[in-house]
């Protein structure tokens, strides 16, 4: 029989409720941690910090997936978008071809934590219908 959960005095403590709302964010990149789930599978992740730039107590964080076909493409997707949304009008053809001959996670993890941090992106949060 599965056991109930517990709490401790740590997750009883009360929060700001300094978070983002639904909605389009736009949101600095604080860090980024590439590693894997502790479970059987060992999936492969990319957990991307944000904050607010405007409110550097409003954060979050998203995690991008390598575990799938689906995953990695959509994945690379955004962090090459990001890299492109970020450089000057005249590079960004240069940096979407240099972005496209990333061939592993080992090599997008070195871009990502040489490039990515402090640099700004689009942050979207939703409900979803789980149903």
């Amino acid at each position: 029989m599965a056991q109930r959960a517990t709490f401790s005095d740590t997750e009883k403590e009360e929060k700001s409720f300094n978070y983002f709302e639904q909605g389009v964010h736009k949101v600095q990149i604080s860090s980024l941690e590439f590693g894997f789930t502790e479970d059987k599978d060992e999936k492969e992740f990319c957990e991307i910090t944000v904050v607010d730039p405007e409110n550097g107590e409003k954060t979050d964080k998203v995690r991008l997936w390598f575990h799938s076909e689906g995953a990695r493409g959509f994945s690379f997707s955004t962090l090459r978008a990001i890299f492109v949304h970020n450089a000057p009008e005249d590079k960004k053809d240069g940096v979407r071809e240099k972005f496209n001959a990333i061939k592993g996670t080992e090599e997008l993890e070195k871009a990502c934590q040489k490039m990515l941090p402090g640099k700004e992106a689009w942050f979207s949060i939703y409900e979803s219908d789980t149903r």
